[in-house]
């Protein structure tokens, strides 16, 4: 079986983790992921058991009987994710070198800080650019790569109130799911 990998932070808010993978499903147009890795940190640790809960009520509902989620913890500073980054990527790479097949990996930067996002940006922009690094040889093997954001259009109506996605008008939120690899393929 192939791999489907979803990738995302834990954000103060559980509906910032939960609401981009309910998106996407719904959307139907992205396969149910096999693995999902919640990177998060001390401050929002009592966070992850609720978007925990969340998601697997979501993967029931849209029949999603091979996923599996893992949590991995990371640091709250620009440095220490970046690391604990490589760490997961590192992670993915013993999957491939186990002869398992990864068709997509799905990196949602929708939750979390800006450090974190602008750390997966810049090993994507890497990868993109042909750079040789330790993160971007396991990112080749990887047939597609999206980069996800689900952001809302009437930002000040709905901040801060911790919605559900289906709570949220859709007309007040947008789902940009972009291929970044492979390169010819990508619309970013």
């Amino acid at each position: 079986m192939e791999e489907v990998i979803w990738i995302t932070n834990i954000s103060t808010y559980k509906t910032a983790t939960v609401n981009p993978l309910w998106a996407c499903l719904l959307n139907g147009e992205h396969p149910c992921p096999t693995k999902i890795y919640l990177i998060y940190n001390v401050t929002v640790k009592n966070v992850l058991e609720q978007a925990s809960r969340d998601i697997s009520i979501l993967l029931d509902v849209f029949g999603c009987k091979n996923s599996k989620i893992e949590p991995f913890e990371s640091y709250d500073d620009p440095e220490g994710y970046d690391h604990r980054f490589s760490e997961l990527i590192t992670e993915i790479g013993k999957i491939i070198e186990s002869g398992k097949k990864i068709s997509r990996i799905y990196f949602d930067v929708t939750a979390g800080r800006k450090f974190m996002a602008m750390t997966i940006v810049a090993h994507l922009l890497d990868l993109i650019s042909g750079k040789e690094t330790k993160i971007t040889r396991v990112l080749r093997e990887v047939d597609e790569i999206y980069l996800v954001m689900l952001y809302l259009l009437d930002y000040r109506a709905w901040y801060g109130r911790n919605s559900y996605y289906l709570e949220i008008p859709l007309a007040s939120q947008k789902l940009k799911v972009n291929k970044v690899w492979p390169r010819g393929e990508a619309n970013v």
